[in-house]
């Protein structure tokens, strides 16, 4: 098998066409086959599995939440955006409410993700576009996001594909690559209103726009034959054309659910106010550096970003500018939760892809770029690994004291009560609901001052015929569960400590 190669030479710019065969496209292939079977037999086995996640239950309430017509910010608190829970709605509503329902979505974020960073690793060749991809499902992180009801991933999947589409327009010229840089923009946009990360992707895409033709990763020529665009003055126009989609479609999405401020004040001066609340670069620091010790992709990303660098090989400007955006967004983020990390993936796939087809360029042995190549499948061997230990170590099902909890709520709660508890997830497994504004009642919107002890007894005298104490971010509000012991029966104690009130 063989592609066509455009070399040219990175230090003196010049660029040279020339009809080379690309080897090892069998070895990429292979490695892109073993890392997709290990990660569909992930998702396949973790799908249905219980969730001990207390994010995922806060979602799961939301969604049954806005599923029974309740708005978002105004009534169902959410500290994201509003485009993530309303990703997962339409299936949450047709299937029916359930874990499944709410988690089939986020498969299609991570395929949509995949297609992406496959399209802009092919730039610089084959192989690059089929170790990309693997690098990618190297990443246990990656994987078993892939069916964990979360922002993250699907934020971080439009936003590759938002790039990708921007790097399309990069070879376009005229209307197309305005239009595509519209698109491009907008698609940014969507990524914002799921998670506010998916904002560092308008580096990128927009470097794809302006930068000159020796800065992008393309070895292939453009398909078509079309030419590349110039770069620089050339790309402003449709550089400001992708700001303003991407800004116009942000503000497009908070018009419609702005709800009187509230969207505001949940997603924005929430996290403001969270600013100290276990987070600052050092503690970001801290968090990131361990999840990179345990993902092979990363630590070899930054190897491959030192070598691009040494060797100034200018084609990997724009992914290098990439991955070091998202590291500079994670040490300023706050708080700041290890699933973030995803946002330095693709960039860090792309580099680590690239490396071989770039040194090949600079004139390195054919022997060297494919030692290249296994080191890189060895990389997705180690990574892959650690998925099949993530997915045989994770729970298929509650735990016993668990499954006495949610035994004891479908009991004693009937159905169309509201519990108030600082474990959503027990309560979602137990077909029980909770009240709107409480479906999230996490340490950081105590510790920041948004939850207190008064707004919870507010809400569950008004609301609730049951609270459920697990222990932990109750402890925060010691009046609340004082006020408890006082206005509710206390129904069950369980082995774990964990507390059962009713009205009666």
């Amino acid at each position: 098998m063989s592609a066509t190669l455009c070399a040219m030479d990175v230090r003196g710019g010049v660029q040279r066409s020339a009809a080379l065969p690309e080897a090892g496209v069998g070895w990429s292939t292979a490695t892109l086959a073993a890392a997709a079977l290990v990660a569909v037999v992930a998702v396949a086995v973790t799908l249905t599995a219980f969730s001990h996640d207390y994010d995922e239950g806060v979602y799961l309430q939301s969604l049954t939440s806005l599923d029974a017509g309740h708005a978002i910010y105004s009534s169902v608190f959410s500290s994201q955006p509003p485009l993530f829970l309303f990703s997962l709605l339409p299936s949450f509503h047709l299937a029916g409410p359930s874990l499944v329902a709410a988690r089939s979505p986020l498969v299609l974020f991570a395929l949509a993700g995949l297609v992406a960073v496959w399209r802009l690793g092919r730039r610089a060749g084959t192989n690059s576009g089929l170790l990309a991809p693997a690098l990618v499902l190297s990443v246990g992180l990656f994987v078993m996001s892939a069916d964990r009801v979360d922002a993250t991933l699907p934020s971080v999947a439009l936003c590759v594909v938002g790039v990708s589409v921007a790097g399309a327009a990069g070879r376009h010229r005229g209307r197309a690559r305005l239009g595509l840089a519209f698109v491009a923009g907008l698609v940014l946009a969507g990524a914002t209103m799921i998670k506010l990360l998916g904002v560092v992707g308008v580096v990128p895409a927009a470097l794809f726009l302006v930068v000159p033709a020796k800065a992008r990763p393309d070895l292939a020529p453009a398909p078509g034959g079309q030419a590349k665009a110039d770069g620089w003055l050339s790309g402003l126009p449709a550089a400001a054309v992708l700001g303003l989609a991407a800004l116009g479609g942000v503000v497009a999405v908070s018009a419609v659910f702005w709800s009187h401020g509230d969207l505001y004040a949940q997603v924005v001066r929430f996290h403001l106010r969270a600013r100290g609340v276990r987070s600052g670069p050092l503690f970001n620091l801290k968090v990131l550096s361990a999840a990179t010790l345990t993902t092979p992709a990363l630590l070899a990303s930054a190897l491959a970003a030192g070598i691009v660098v040494w060797r100034r090989v200018t084609a990997a400007t724009i992914y290098v500018a990439w991955l070091t955006t998202g590291g500079v967004f994670l040490l300023l983020q706050h708080p700041m939760f290890r699933q973030h990390e995803l946002i330095l993936v693709p960039p860090a796939a792309l580099i680590v892809a690239g490396l071989p087809a770039w040194l090949a360029q600079q004139g390195i042995s054919e022997t060297m770029t494919r030692w290249c190549r296994i080191a890189i499948s060895v990389v997705v061997a180690f990574g892959l690994l650690g998925v099949a230990y993530g997915t045989a170590k994770t729970s298929r099902s509650a735990s016993p004291a668990t499954a006495e909890v949610i035994n004891a709520l479908r009991l004693d709660v009937p159905a169309s009560t509201l519990v108030v508890t600082d474990d959503p997830v027990t309560v979602a497994a137990a077909g029980r609901s909770v009240p709107p504004a409480l479906v999230d009642t996490s340490n950081v919107r105590f510790e920041s001052g948004d939850l207190t002890a008064e707004d919870l007894i507010a809400i569950t005298d008004a609301q609730a015929g049951a609270v459920l104490l697990t222990g932990g971010r109750f402890e925060q509000a010691p009046a609340f569960t004082a006020w408890v012991d006082q206005h509710f029966v206390l129904k069950t104690t369980f082995r774990d400590g964990a507390k059962l009130y009713t009205r009666s």
